[in-house]
C-alpha cells in the first residue's frame, strides 16, 4: 500500500475533489514528458474535495485504442489547462454555495462517488479527468488537475494563489502511468486513504513510506518513482475499540538461519516496515503472515487478536539469493494500536535447494514504542 516531500511545513485544512468524466473515441496517445517541481507534500488527516463544473455521466464510455484519440475535458495543452484552472473561485465559501460542486472537508464528505468513479475509470482504462482543490492554513487554494487518457495520467499543479509558495514555479506538469490508492490506518488508529501517481502499479505503500521518510531526514537520497496526491481520513477510530494484550508465551528460537536477516525500517503504533535480506546461495520465500509479540518480564509473548477468525492473504514474496525485499504491515485491524513497550515481529521464511524439501525458519526484528 509512493509523493516528493513526505512532510509539508504548511498543513492543509480541507481538500476538494472535482471530477468531470467524458466519453472519448479511440486513438493514438501523445505522451507528455514528466516534469519536476520544487516542492510536493504529504499531509496527515486531509480530506479530498471535488469542485468546479457539473459531472458528466460515465455511462457508455469506451476504452482507448490506438487510433484517432480525442483529448477529454481541457485536454493536456498547458495554456488550455492553466485557463481552465484560473476559472476556479478563490474562496471556500464560493465552492460551498455553488451548485454542481462536490466537496469533502476534514469533517464532511460530499461526492466520494466522483473520486470512486474516476478510479473506476483508471482501473478500466477509460478516459476521465478530475481536479483536486486544497486549502492551506492561510486559506489559499492549490489546485491539481488530473487527466487520464487510458494509458497514462497527466497532472498540472497550480499554486499561483498560494501566498507562501516560495520562489519556485507556480505551475508544474507531470505524467505517470497510473494512480494507486492505499487504505491503511494512521498512528491514532483512524482509517485513512492515500493516493499517488505511480509508474509501477505494484509499488507497496511501505516502499513509498520508507522512501519519503528517508528523503525527509537525509538530503539527496533518491525516492521511489511516485508522486503524492492526497491523504484523507475515512473513519475515525472508536476510542472504545480493544487493543491486543499478551496472550501466549513464545518459546521458539528465532534468527537461526545464517545469512537471512530482517532489518527494521520504521515502526509506529499502527504499522511497521522491514527489509528482509537474503545473503545465502538459495532463494527464499515469505508471506503476509507474522506474529506480533511483546516483551514482558524478560520473555516474549504473542499478542492477542481483537477480531475473531483473523486470517492472512495467501500470497508469497520471493527473495532471490543475494537480494533483499521491503515488506510492511498495518496491524490495527488485528491488534489495535500498540502502546508503550518493547516489541518484535516474527516472520517465517521458507528455504529450498535443489533436491531438498522446503524448511521454514522464523526470523525476527525488535522495536520499541515510547
Amino acid at each position: 500500500m509512493r509523493r516528493k516531500k513526505f512532510i509539508k511545513t504548511t498543513f492543509f485544512l480541507t481538500l476538494f475533489l472535482l471530477m468531470a468524466l467524458a466519453v472519448s473515441s479511440c486513438g493514438q496517445i501523445e505522451e507528455s514528458p514528466e516534469g519536476t517541481s520544487s516542492s510536493d507534500t504529504l499531509q496527515e488527516n486531509v480530506e479530498s474535495t471535488p469542485a468546479e463544473e457539473k459531472i458528466a455521466g460515465i455511462d457508455n464510455q469506451t476504452k482507448v485504442s490506438n487510433t484517432d484519440f480525442t483529448p477529454i475535458g481541457p485536454g493536456r495543452d498547458s495554456e488550455t489547462v492553466m485557463e481552465y484552472l484560473s476559472q476556479f473561485p478563490d474562496d471556500l465559501q464560493d465552492y460551498e454555495n455553488l451548485e454542481d460542486y462536490y466537496v469533502l472537508t476534514w469533517r464532511d464528505v460530499y461526492g466520494q462517488e466522483y473520486w470512486d468513479a474516476f478510479m473506476e475509470a483508471v482501473d478500466s482504462q477509460t478516459p476521465a479527468y478530475i481536479t483536486l482543490v486544497q486549502y492551506t492554513v492561510e486559506g489559499d487554494p492549490i489546485l491539481y488537475y488530473l487527466n487520464y487518457n487510458g494509458t497514462d495520467c497527466y497532472m498540472m499543479s497550480d499554486s499561483s494563489r498560494d501566498g507562501f509558495a516560495g520562489t519556485g514555479d507556480r505551475y508544474n506538469e507531470y505524467t505517470y502511468r497510473t494512480v494507486n490508492v492505499y487504505n491503511s490506518h494512521n498512528r491514532a488508529g483512524d482509517e485513512v486513504q492515500s493516493a499517488y501517481l505511480v509508474n509501477d502499479s505494484n509499488l507497496l505503500r511501505t516502499e513509498i513510506e520508507y522512501s519519503y521518510l528517508q528523503s525527509t531526514f537525509y538530503d539527496g537520497l533518491p525516492q521511489v518513482d511516485a508522486r503524492f496526491l492526497f491523504e484523507r481520513r475515512i473513519k475515525e477510530r472508536d476510542e472504545k475499540a480493544p487493543n491486543a494484550v499478551p496472550e501466549k508465551l513464545y518459546k521458539e528460537e528465532v534468527n537461526t538461519l545464517s545469512g537471512v536477516t530482517m532489518k527494521l525500517l520504521y515502526a509506529y503504533p499502527n504499522e511497521i516496515g522491514v527489509e528482509i535480506h537474503n545473503n545465502t546461495d538459495a532463494d527464499i520465500l515469505f508471506g503476509e503472515d507474522y506474529d506480533l509479540q511483546i516483551l514482558k518480564d524478560g520473555e516474549w509473548y504473542s499478542l492477542s487478536y481483537v477480531i475473531d477468525n483473523a486470517a492472512f492473504n495467501a500470497v508469497g514474496f520471493p527473495v532471490k539469493a543475494g537480494d533483499s525485499r521491503i515488506w510492511g504491515t498495518d496491524w490495527v485491524i488485528f491488534h489495535g494500536v500498540l502502546g508503550e513497550g518493547d516489541y518484535r515481529i516474527v516472520k517465517s521464511v521458507s528455504v529450498s535447494k535443489a533436491g531438498d524439501s522446503h524448511t521454514n525458519y522464523p526470523i525476527a526484528v525488535e522495536f520499541s514504542l515510547p
